[in-house]
Order: C-alpha cells, then sequence, then structure tokens
C-alpha cells in the first residue's frame, strides 16, 4: 500500500519525547516534514484573509442565507487584533460565524456584532465608561435624575460624532455607530436620519 499520514497537535512533542509522554519512534515516522504554525495570537497580520476566507465559507456552507456581509469594519478587526485567541483559528470561527448569523443588516461586520468579551480583549482591554456612575448616584439620591434626557444627551453625542467623523454621509454615520445606528432598514442612513431630524441636526 502506498499512503501518506498528515498529522496535526497543539502540543509540543519535542517536550512530550523528552518527557517520555510520547514514543520517540513514532514522532521520527511522523516528523519527515514539519510545519510549525504560531498561535493566532502571534500572528495578528493574517486576521484579515482568515476573516475574509471565514465570511466566505460561512456562506458556502449556508448558502440559504439571505443576508450577506462582504466586509469587516477597521474597529471590528482591531478588536480581533487585541483579543488573545486561547481557542485558536477554531475559536475565531467561531466567532465570525456567530457574528454572521446574529447579522440582520448592514454589508458590514461591526464592532456591535461581536461577543462581548471579544469586544473587551481581557481585563487590560475593558471598554471605557461611558457615563459617570457617581454623578448618575448623586442625581437619583437627589430625586434629580431624568433617565430619558440622559439617554437623549448620549444619543445626541454619539451622533455629532458620529457625522464629525462620517463628514456629514449618515450612510458612513450609521456604519460608525454600529447595531443601533444602523436599525433593521435596508438604508443604512436612514435610521441616522430620523435620529438626526429628532435631535434637531442638519
Amino acid at each position: 500500500m502506498d499512503f501518506r499520514i498528515v498529522a496535526a497537535t497543539n502540543r509540543d512533542l519535542d517536550v512530550l519525547v523528552q518527557a517520555g509522554e510520547f514514543g520517540a519512534d513514532l514522532y521520527q515516522r511522523l516528523a519527515i516534514l514539519r510545519i510549525v504554525v504560531p498561535p493566532l495570537r502571534d500572528r495578528a497580520e493574517d486576521l484579515p484573509e482568515l476573516v475574509e476566507h471565514l465570511i466566505e465559507r460561512f456562506y458556502r456552507e449556508e448558502p440559504a442565507a439571505t443576508h450577506r456581509v462582504v466586509r469587516i469594519a477597521p474597529t471590528a478587526l482591531a478588536a480581533l487584533a487585541r483579543y488573545p485567541w486561547p481557542g485558536n483559528v477554531r475559536e475565531l470561527r467561531n466567532v465570525v460565524f456567530q457574528a454572521l448569523v446574529r447579522k440582520l443588516a448592514g454589508d458590514e461586520l461591526l464592532l456591535s456584532d461581536l461577543p462581548e468579551h471579544v469586544v473587551r480583549g481581557g481585563p487590560e482591554h475593558a471598554a471605557p465608561a461611558l457615563f459617570d456612575r457617581t454623578g448618575l448616584a448623586e442625581l437619583i439620591d437627589r430625586g434629580a435624575m431624568n433617565l430619558r434626557a440622559v439617554r437623549d444627551q448620549l444619543e445626541r453625542t454619539a451622533l455629532e460624532l458620529a457625522l464629525a467623523r462620517a463628514n456629514g454621509s449618515p450612510a458612513r454615520a450609521a456604519r460608525l455607530l454600529g447595531e443601533v445606528g444602523r436599525g433593521a432598514s435596508r438604508d443604512p442612513g436612514g435610521t441616522v436620519r430620523a435620529m438626526m431630524r429628532r435631535h434637531h441636526l442638519g
């Protein structure tokens, strides 16, 4: 018989052989040609191509999917690059597939589409605080809290910042605002235009 064996492992076989936990003879029979692939955390430069491949693979495996994503936002890609990927490429596949299953609108995979633990990237990459908890507690204790006004202020500020960075384009601002900015509309700028009218912007 003429055949070849292709074997893969995430263990250091040299160390295991030295420790007597893996047969040296079997190792020598397998190790004719060795290809060492560094863990994903050590090759973040491969992420754009890997994510593109996984998006294409998802739609090949799910031909009935009616919604299509064609690219990933730079902010989402940066979050993937910060994450340490303890589960390596398999975990990346699961994260991308999960985000695509949940995606309802827009042709770009956004930061808001990613799982929270990936966005956090670990304790050292905790998301910045978006409000002053002490100040809110003081307002509540004084009976001066107006949740609608606080929510409207946050929404207006985020909208102004996104529009400034998008040079006034509602469609581009929607991409920056993520899930809430896009809403469920087929027009990615439709929700942002409605928000602009509500806040008397533009």
